[in-house]
């Protein structure tokens, strides 16, 4: 059996499933926090590939790393605020560090991953996610990507109230977490607008939509030919009417079925994107309508399933999934 190597932690209750899930097929694999000591290997020295590497994480089987290996980049920890303090600032450092090995891991030694890093890394880019759920035949709001005052004005005066997205940064950095500004979408008119001044808005590109009314919104997990959909009931929401992740704990989700229709047209995308998986979200309409808003590379799905009543759809087929690449080194691998 090849290996498998997640870069994460099992503080993390998706890797701590999967890997629990795992362990039942007897797969065991190398869990590498970033924030622990690990010691890491690549050997340059006869100038030739493939070059050796071998990886060593205290507790866990030493391992040499090769086009076998999978791995899977899960680490989502991530440093909201400046790192002031030694203590913060070497554990930065550790995290950036690491995360780059890995990645020359997988140009340099042929390693797959899951998902594909370069396909991944290029799907961040919003604009992309956008143009090709069009492509394939996606409904997408009315949708302007600006910092030009006068035609965000005037999109604006045309499409009514509008949302706000930012193209990239969730999160911006301050001097403690306490102080971080997390940048969520959220609604505005035309006249609320014109109270920003020129200099304001035209500080920055950022992604303006038409806000499409919602009767719910749905999130997707997608892998193969398989899905798992969600009903978000955000409009039933306290805290989320226009974004649920502002609610993501309140009693709003449920499993729903989608068509298989609709369920090909997302494995198209992933398809058409390089991804082996993929977590989508829509709106949808008080007519019925499936307006995409995004197709995220690692989303977030624990708090979707209830382990403690053996409802664990997601955990379960990523573990197929995981389970199917290292039995077959030609498993689940789209071109990127």
């Amino acid at each position: 059996m090849n290996s498998l190597i997640i870069l994460g932690s099992m503080e993390d209750s998706h890797v701590s499933r999967v890997v629990n899930r795992l362990s039942h097929f007897d797969i065991f694999p190398i869990c590498v926090d970033p924030f622990d000591s690990n010691a890491m290997t690549l050997d340059m020295v006869g100038g030739e590939m493939p070059y050796p590497v071998t990886l060593k994480v205290e507790g866990q089987a030493d391992v040499s790393i090769d086009e076998r290996c999978v791995v899977w980049f899960r680490n989502k920890r991530a440093f909201f605020a400046q790192p002031e303090c030694e203590e913060e600032q070497i554990k930065y450092f550790m995290l950036s560090e690491q995360k780059s090995f890995f990645l020359s891991l997988v140009d340099l030694t042929g390693i797959r991953s899951f998902n594909s890093v370069p396909a991944a890394l290029r799907h961040q880019r919003k604009p992309q996610q956008l143009h090709l759920a069009k492509s394939i035949g996606l409904e997408i709001p009315p949708t302007i990507i600006c910092s030009d005052y006068d035609k965000i004005i005037s999109f604006s005066e045309q499409h009514g109230d509008s949302l706000i997205k930012p193209l990239l940064m969730q999160n911006i950095p301050g001097k403690t977490e306490k102080d971080v500004f997390a940048v969520h979408s959220y609604m505005v008119t035309a006249e609320e607008l014109r109270n920003y001044s020129r200099e304001d808005v035209e500080s920055a590109p950022f992604i303006m939509q038409q806000y499409v009314q919602k009767a719910y919104e749905l999130r997707i997990m997608v892998f193969d030919d398989t899905w798992h959909a969600y009903k978000i009931d955000s409009q039933d929401s306290i805290n989320g009417k226009i974004d649920w992740r502002l609610a993501n704990h309140e009693d709003i989700f449920s499993s729903i079925d989608i068509s298989p229709q609709f369920g090909r047209k997302l494995v198209k995308y992933l398809r058409e994107s390089g991804l082996t998986y993929g977590s989508f979200d829509f709106i949808v309409t008080p007519k019925g309508e499936h307006v995409f808003l995004e197709c995220n590379s690692d989303g977030q799905w624990a708090w979707l399933e209830y382990p403690d009543k053996g409802d664990t759809p997601i955990t379960d087929t990523i573990s197929t999934k995981i389970r199917h690449m290292l039995e077959d080194d030609s498993s689940f691998r789209w071109a990127s």
